[in-house]
């Protein structure tokens, strides 16, 4: 009797737990390089046969539904996988080989899959990276979003899950190991990327829709680059040749787009939670970089939060040579300051690079606000600061057998970015979408040398105030993608310079690097571009811009440069 019963409860359990895993049906999604789960994919269900009752999907029997008859499909659910890339659905207990199951995410290539397949694959799918793929949006060459087949130019994209499995220490590293842009680095804390031939003043690098060149962009190499913080980057877009119509005249040689993470807004009622960090260990040059962010949402609003610090220490070069460069470049001394004296010191591992190591910390703070489907608010408050970056390759210089120099250093490398954007994307008379950007950047650089066995330390310091508006439209008519809007900057640069005895800290003057009684640049531009889709294999491309470019300086101090005027007043109309 006893027995009867447990034999009917325990088959009766087993029922219930099939039944239950049946109907609460877990679907995983993958990337199929990295195997990272993918969160936020949009999964639609479309099924035949079912009907709805107002309360729920039920099997049709010679019913019609509202959609025509029970053979049509019918979109039957729709889910967007967690941070694990894991959604539960119970509506398979209805389903059959007819039914399909759609797989959207705009880093991936679409996948649509019958019921079977995905059952056949126990419910576990991996998804194929749309990168570089000619569907894919772009929105570095013409500001706004625009398929990738569309654009003349070549574009080298690199995505968030490249980003990520690349695993590179700064954001220099990381677009030189793309193997499409050559970047210069004359230190570990440095990195000028160079594309075909152009860099610096010729090649235009945007962070989120908002320019980094400034007035103080020259011809030489540069190394603002490592100022924006890779772990936080969602895309990398780079294009190979001009982007002048779109953005001037420093974009002759190329673009660089870097586009970081935005919070992510939850697709249900209630709030979203997504936290993520790592710490990554660098054994070349035996230091650490360690990130954590947190995004935090509704439906509408949503709050993201990056905090990254690494620490660098002297980097170690390879020790494997040839006869032919036996030698080459190993570090067998450095200098040093004992006793209040400059010294040579030997180094007792020619292969490791004294005087080449850093430390940096990047903050991040976006808020997305989203009150429809057509307006979206967004602002994004970004800060970097590094500290002393030694330079190592004027470290290593001599002169007869001597160092040339005892201290040649940056000092620390402070940007900061305000913005605002609006976007948007309801349809009217003037445009199909548009967007308006406001933004603000503070920059502070310094550079410190003094020569071996002297005693005057001399230090130029830049400061700088930016301030940039772009408002960019784009509309198509027929055949023809018309983009057109105005771009505005204003630059105010401070420099300054003076010598500090090292023994006495008695300061004196010294030549600035730019005007002493301040100096300010600034341009006006308008823009129009046209592509004609003149049938699927030719697009014919235009554009006009016109540009209003003004510069001032003062001269205060003409001790060093004894020039006939005190200032400078510059206008230039393109």
């Amino acid at each position: 009797m006893i027995r009867g019963f447990l034999s009917v409860f325990l088959l009766g359990f087993t029922c219930f737990l099939s039944e239950g895993v049946f109907t609460q049906q877990k679907i995983q999604v993958y990337d199929h390089l990295s195997i990272f789960p993918i969160h936020d994919v949009n999964i639609v269900i479309y099924g035949k046969n079912v009907v709805s009752d107002g309360q729920g999907w039920k099997k049709a029997e010679g019913v019609q539904s509202l959609a025509g008859t029970i053979a049509e499909y019918i979109q039957v659910e729709q889910h967007f996988t967690n941070k694990k890339g894991k959604v539960q659905t119970d509506i398979f207990k209805l389903a059959d080989s007819s039914w399909r199951i759609s797989f959207y995410h705009e880093n991936y290539i679409l996948n649509t899959i019958s019921y079977d397949s995905l059952l056949s694959l126990d419910f576990v799918l991996y998804l194929k990276s749309n990168a570089n793929t000619l569907d894919e949006m772009v929105v570095s060459a013409t500001r706004m979003g625009e398929k990738k087949r569309d654009v003349i130019q070549k574009i080298k994209i690199i995505s968030s899950n490249e980003i990520k499995n690349q695993n590179q220490s700064s954001m220099a590293d990381l677009i030189g190991s793309s193997g499409n842009v050559f970047v210069q680095k004359s230190q570990l804390g440095g990195g000028s990327p160079i594309i075909r031939g152009f860099e610096t003043n010729k090649v235009l690098m945007v962070v989120d829709g908002v320019r980094m060149n400034n007035a103080i962009y020259r011809g030489g190499h540069l190394q603002n680059v490592i100022t924006l913080d890779n772990a936080i980057m969602d895309r990398v877009e780079v294009v190979f040749g001009p982007g002048s119509v779109m953005y001037g005249s420093d974009a002759i040689g190329g673009v660089m787009s870097f586009k970081t993470k935005d919070p992510t807004l939850s697709h249900k009622d209630k709030g979203l939670i997504i936290g993520e960090g790592y710490t990554r260990y660098f054994s070349a040059a035996n230091g650490y970089s360690s990130n954590v962010n947190i995004s935090v949402a509704n439906r509408k609003f949503g709050s993201l939060s990056s905090f990254t610090y690494s620490n660098f220490g002297d980097l170690r070069q390879g020790a494997n040579r040839t006869d032919f460069t036996e030698g080459f470049g190993e570090r067998n001394w450095y200098a040093s300051r004992i006793n209040g004296v400059d010294t040579m010191l030997n180094n007792s591992d020619p292969n490791l690079q004294v005087g080449s190591g850093y430390a940096q910390f990047d903050l991040l703070q976006k808020f997305t606000f989203k009150p429809n489907e057509f307006v979206t608010h967004k602002l994004n408050l970004q800060l970097s600061n590094s500290g002393n970056v030694d330079r190592y390759d004027r470290l290593s210089q001599s002169e007869n057998g001597i160092a040339k120099y005892a201290e040649w250093y940056y000092g620390p490398q402070f940007r900061f970015l305000s913005a605002y954007t609006l976007s948007l994307s309801k349809k009217n008379r003037l445009f199909d979408a548009s967007e308006l950007t406001l933004a603000y950047q503070a920059i502070e650089e310094s550079r410190m040398v003094r020569r071996y066995q002297e005693e005057q330390l001399m230090s130029r310091e830049e400061a700088l105030d930016i301030f940039t508006l772009n408002f960019d439209f784009s509309k198509k008519i027929r055949k023809h993608e018309l983009r057109y809007g105005l771009d505005l900057f204003y630059n105010l640069v401070e420099s300054s310079a003076f010598s500090t005895d090292i023994n006495s800290m008695q300061v004196s003057t010294l030549d600035t690097r730019y005007p002493d009684g301040g100096s300010d640049m600034s341009s006006f531009a308008l823009y129009l571009t046209d592509n004609w889709e003149v049938n699927d294999k030719t697009i014919l491309s235009g554009g006009l811009r016109g540009s209003h470019v003004q510069l001032n300086a003062e001269f205060v101090d003409k001790t060093f440069f004894p020039f006939p005027f005190s200032s400078i007043e510059q206008r230039k109309v393109s």
